[in-house]
């Protein structure tokens, strides 16, 4: 939803409430939450602006706009002038671009992969149904794709997203820095997301009390969000299904060959697939 549908008094409440947090804010803690789209990235925004955050740790969540990957200079030098002392994120960016970002000495960054195969089927229901249309691309998109066979707009996406999603895995899973996290979607929202989060936490050196993150991961379930169990489908909302491995229903055998034309080893690569044999 854009700012400019919010009542201006809303918007002005809010900037006020902003302002002051930011001026109270702990010290000495940046965190990077880094990803690539469709991985979650509104439900990190949601905890990580709950009021259990906030009022255990003082930690204020800012999201730069415009930020979505790009190799568009005048956005990513915006990303150069990042604030200190906050959790950062979503940061839909590419490690060498990362990397470049100034940071704090002992900053913490986490990044969120999913399986390449997912990322497609994903986007082709959000840009067909459920994205909201700030971008004028998202519009031309779900036009596009209303306008074509499931098995057609897919082969669209894979031609058109697969090239990106390689580059940007690529990079972030040739990293090696003590500073920064790799997290697979599948692994975080899986049956042992306590644990994962709780993990994740620690080497954020966000400490929390254990029914504190208990009670958030319970208020921000699928569940709770979407109103439906984990795995009931509603093509139109953005929580669609939230179930991995959900290509096996949609990919034909000319989406599997072309998706490995193009992404070579990547699956082996990012250990989602032991050879090229799936």
């Amino acid at each position: 939803m854009s700012s400019k549908t919010f009542p201006i008094h809303q918007r002005i409440s809010n900037k006020i409430k902003w302002n002051y947090r930011f001026a109270v804010r702990s010290k000495g803690l940046s965190v990077y939450h880094c990803c690539i789209q469709k991985t979650g990235s509104q439900w990190f925004k949601k905890v990580f602006t709950d009021n259990i955050i906030w009022k255990q740790k003082k930690l204020l969540l800012y999201s730069p706009r415009e930020n979505f990957i790009t190799e568009d200079e005048v956005i990513l030098n915006r990303l150069l002038k990042l604030p200190d002392n906050l959790i950062v994120g979503p940061l839909y960016v590419r490690y060498n671009k990362f990397i470049s970002i100034k940071k704090p000495e002992n900053y913490r960054a986490f990044f969120i992969a999913r399986d390449p195969r997912d990322l497609i089927v994903s986007n082709y229901f959000s840009l067909k149904h459920s994205h909201s249309p700030y971008d004028p691309y998202i519009l031309k998109m779900r036009e596009k794709l209303n306008n074509m066979t499931e098995e057609d707009g897919i082969m669209e996406l894979i031609d058109s997203l697969a090239p990106g999603i390689k580059n940007t895995l690529e990079g972030w899973f040739s990293q090696d820095s003590a500073q920064i996290k790799l997290i697979k979607f599948e692994d975080f929202f899986g049956n042992n997301q306590l644990n994962e989060f709780t993990k994740l936490l620690e080497f954020c050196n966000i400490q929390l009390p254990s029914n504190d993150i208990e009670y958030l991961l319970d208020k921000y379930s699928f569940k709770n969000i979407s109103g439906r169990k984990l795995g009931t489908e509603d093509v139109k909302n953005h929580y669609r299904k939230g179930t991995p491995g959900d290509w096996k229903n949609h990919f034909t055998i000319n989406h599997k060959n072309k998706f490995k034309h193009i992404i070579g080893e990547l699956l082996q690569k990012c250990n989602y697939e032991s050879d090229d044999n799936w």
